[in-house]
């Protein structure tokens, strides 16, 4: 749902969104019934680096894997909104509901499916229970269509995905309601099926940006490269896993020219923790156990700015 998600990579939204996390959806293993991204702010010091807790969203999921609820903590543990998820006798999305601390309700959003189980309509509900947008899609073999609507039913946008032979997204669309072409985003995958790389562009059907990614031997992602309109590598993440194939660490650089060399400067980390066993919901603005991690510890012992990624990227 693009309107919900202006924060995130590929969306749009039309108001605050409190505790619906913007980072990409983690695919959990199985036995898995929680976890935790932690995400820090970092900070230069004299050439070293600091990290600091900034926010953290704790997802719940239910003994078949599906996601039932998540929650916003600040850096001290006190609760911030909670999202809260149903599903139909189908299995499918039917409802997401955002309340605050205090347990009162933010926004609303209802969806609904064809007889195919296809999306057919998403409307989004204020704190009042009021429409506030509505989306609504068709279908015609392999491509669907969504028109995005406001409360007096004004189209504001309109979205159309093109799949391939496989059922992937190979071509997605975004118009503006006057007809022009605002993005166009074209999706390659490899040999594993696996998404590689995303290629964006404008209106007049030249690069604005691109994502590539890169996996390891699995076909786990190991890193994540934006490019820029001059295909110019600008960010690097980095991905790290545990054991068990969970997602342990997310490290994000710049990359930039200086003083006549490439440097990859930390912008941001993000850590995850997995659990089989549920956290009780922190109650309205009381805290839960406090992290360990100090306020603010040095993000590694090295100077994170480094012409390669630092050893951050192993721990």
């Amino acid at each position: 749902m693009k309107k919900i998600l202006l924060a995130f990579s590929f969306a749009a939204v039309a108001f605050t969104l409190y505790a619906f996390d913007t980072a990409a959806p983690v695919a959990v293993k199985s036995g898995v019934r929680e976890y935790t991204r932690t995400g820090y702010t970092i900070t230069e010091k004299f050439g070293d680096y600091y990290r600091s807790p900034a926010a953290k969203y704790v997802h719940v999921f239910d003994v078949n894997g599906k996601e039932i609820e998540s929650f916003e903590l600040t850096n001290k543990d006190i609760l911030v909104d909670k999202v809260s998820y149903e599903y139909n006798t189908a299995g499918k999305l039917s409802t997401t509901v955002c309340t605050d601390a205090e347990g009162r309700i933010n926004w609303k959003i209802v969806t609904t499916y064809d007889s195919n189980g296809n999306k057919a309509d998403e409307s989004q509900y204020n704190a009042s229970d009021i429409l506030v947008s509505r989306s609504i899609w068709k279908y015609n073999g392999k491509q669907a269509e969504e028109s995005y609507y406001d409360t007096d039913g004004v189209l504001l946008s309109k979205t159309i995905t093109k799949f391939d032979d496989a059922g992937r997204e190979a071509e997605v669309c975004q118009y503006a309601a006057e007809g022009y072409l605002e993005e166009k985003r074209v999706f390659s995958y490899n040999d594993a099926d696996k998404l590689s790389e995303v290629t964006f562009s404008g209106a007049a059907g030249v690069q604005t940006r691109k994502l590539v990614y890169r996996f390891d031997a699995n076909y786990a992602i190991t890193e994540e490269q934006t490019y820029d309109s001059s295909n110019k590598l600008v960010t690097r993440v980095i991905f790290k896993y545990d054991d068990n194939g969970n997602i342990t660490r997310t490290t994000t650089y710049t990359v930039a020219d200086k003083f006549g060399t490439t440097v990859n400067e930390l912008i941001d980390i993000n850590e995850y923790t997995f659990s089989n066993t549920v956290t009780v919901l922190p109650t309205a603005r009381s805290t839960t156990t406090s992290s360990s991690r100090p306020a603010s510890a040095p993000a590694t012992a090295a100077s994170a700015r480094t012409n390669t990624p630092s050893a951050i990227d192993a721990k």
